[in-house]
């Protein structure tokens, strides 16, 4: 009777949960179409707290033969992924000093430009099998980080979505009645309140002063999907830009208004109220419709860099705070992306400056070197599944 193998696939964050979810139901459909006998359970909280405790999701990676898990963005938002990491490798160890062969591999999903999660990395680094890397520049610094692991450049599935749009500019403007001429500034939120509340004041600060531009900009703030905080507190800091004659908008994503959702009501209510945007959308379908992406640390700037869109990280101390390797922002660095640091009179010359094909001209052309278009959608997800098939053998 052959071997039935267990896959048990865990992320937290937005990207590792679409990547690993993506290659869950493909591999469920290879297997069918191929008559493999195989379990794959898929744990994704998609940004959102997750649906079972930690322990008990790593409690399925007991008895699993291949496991792979994310790295998310914070020690406390990866717990589970740690968990499962833990056991997982605690289990190796185990058959280690038996003298057996241990009966599962670990591997780790690398969603992004990493930076150094040591807190991560400390836990499990000994017993990466293998990797899965987004690019050339992370394969390089996964092969340092997991010395004994196998890295695959796969590429990442929630960039390479963004290099085929859903959406359309003219589609977007006309839905929020926004001229070709107007500047559409796109704003997407972090999780954090505070870190949120003081990007949020700087970036009006800028845009108060925006008679130097040549017509009134409008501006959406898109909350993250995984954002727990109460909206008003947001929604009273924009308000406060119409004094100065901005058109502004809170667009909620379809998570936030789920009924599940810690702040469904409060969302609902807002809208009743006309307070915020009767529109849902994700904040990666409102990126075509922008002329220019302003965010405080979202991997959404990558996708914006796909699409050929000047993006500028405003940081504020706050944000440093939070996460001190920010000054060494690998887009930043890279040349994908500018920053600002807490400075909003510089943020409005760079909007002015990137708002012009000469000015925007350096930075789009890194963004073409760095994010290279895929030449069709599914090509990431497609080489996960097959990299987990060939190490697993099946």
């Amino acid at each position: 009777m052959p071997m039935r193998h267990k896959i048990v696939l865990v992320g937290h964050d937005k990207a590792p949960s679409v990547a690993l979810e993506m290659a869950g139901n493909r591999l469920r459909e290879e297997f069918a179409r191929d008559s493999v006998t195989a379990d794959v359970l898929t744990f994704c909280a998609h940004g959102a707290p997750p649906l079972d405790k930690p322990l008990r999701i790593a409690a399925e990676a007991l008895d699993a033969t291949f496991v792979v898990t994310g790295v998310s963005s914070s020690e406390e938002l990866a717990t589970e992924e740690i968990e499962t990491a833990r056991l997982t490798r605690a289990h190796i160890l185990k058959a280690r000093a038996k003298g057996e062969q241990p009966d599962v591999q670990y591997g780790v999903y690398l969603d992004t430009d990493m930076g150094n999660r040591d807190w991560f990395d400390d836990a499990v680094a000994d017993e990466v099998s293998f990797a899965f890397a987004p690019n050339a520049d992370e394969v390089m610094a996964a092969q340092k980080r997991y010395p004994k692991a196998r890295v695959f450049l796969t590429g990442n599935p929630l960039e390479e979505a963004a290099a085929f749009p859903v959406t359309t500019r003219e589609g977007i403007r006309a839905t929020f009645n926004v001229a070709d001429e107007q500047p559409l500034i796109l704003c997407p939120g972090g999780k954090d309140l505070h870190v949120n509340s003081e990007f949020l004041k700087g970036v009006a600060d800028a845009i108060r002063t925006h008679a130097v531009l040549r017509f009134d900009p409008f501006v959406i703030f898109s909350p993250h999907p995984g954002d727990q905080n109460d909206p008003e507190a947001y929604v009273e800091l924009l308000e406060d830009l119409y004094n100065y004659r901005v058109r502004w908008e809170l667009v909620a994503s379809p998570p936030l208004l789920d009924q599940k959702h810690t702040r469904h009501e409060k969302y609902a209510a807002l809208q009743n109220e006309r307070r915020i945007s009767d529109e849902v959308f994700p904040a990666s379908h409102l990126i075509p419709g922008a002329d220019i992406v302003i965010h405080s640390a979202s991997t959404i700037a990558k996708e914006a860099g796909y699409q050929r869109k000047p993006a500028v990280n405003y940081f504020t101390a706050a944000a440093f705070d939070r996460n001190p390797d920010l000054r060494q922002w690998p887009p930043v660095t890279r040349g994908v992306e500018e920053a600002v640091y807490e400075d909003p009179a510089a943020l409005t010359e760079t909007i002015q400056r990137l708002l012009t094909p000469e000015g925007f001209a350096p930075m789009r052309a890194r963004q073409e070197a760095v994010y290279l278009a895929p030449r069709y959608r599914g090509a990431a997800v497609e080489k996960i599944v097959a990299a987990i098939r060939e190490i697993a053998g099946v």
